[in-house]
């Protein structure tokens, strides 16, 4: 996962990390069903979301280095394989954050350094 040029840009959001309650109004429109913000366990910032809009499940994720939000990957689901789709998509996610956040996080002193 380490080369974002496959990566299609998500320019929905300002080149920033955003608050969970900017996430959540993404949620607010008639074409979107829904959103599910992973939350930091430092702080109320968001890197990374699912996004629900009819049949499907988007996962978004910010990458601190270049300040950019991508969509990772959108899957189709039905009633019976919604879990397992947004299982997956949140595994990705939080492969992501380990490999793409928390590093520059802890490069840039912003919250203390521990083991991966």
């Amino acid at each position: 996962m380490g080369d974002n040029s496959e990566l299609e840009v998500f320019e929905g959001l300002p080149p920033k990390p955003v608050s969970a309650e900017a996430v959540k109004s993404l949620g607010e429109s008639d074409a979107v069903t829904g959103t599910l913000p992973l939350e930091c366990r430092f702080n109320d910032i968001i890197t990374e979301f699912l996004l629900y809009k009819n049949e499907k499940i988007f996962d978004f994720a910010f990458d601190p280095s270049t300040e950019t939000w991508y969509l990772l990957e959108d899957r189709e689901h039905t009633e019976e394989t919604f879990h397992d789709v947004e299982e997956t998509l949140m595994d990705r996610l939080h492969d992501w954050r380990e490999e793409h956040v928390l590093p520059y996080l802890v490069e840039n002193d912003l919250i203390p350094n521990f083991e991966f």
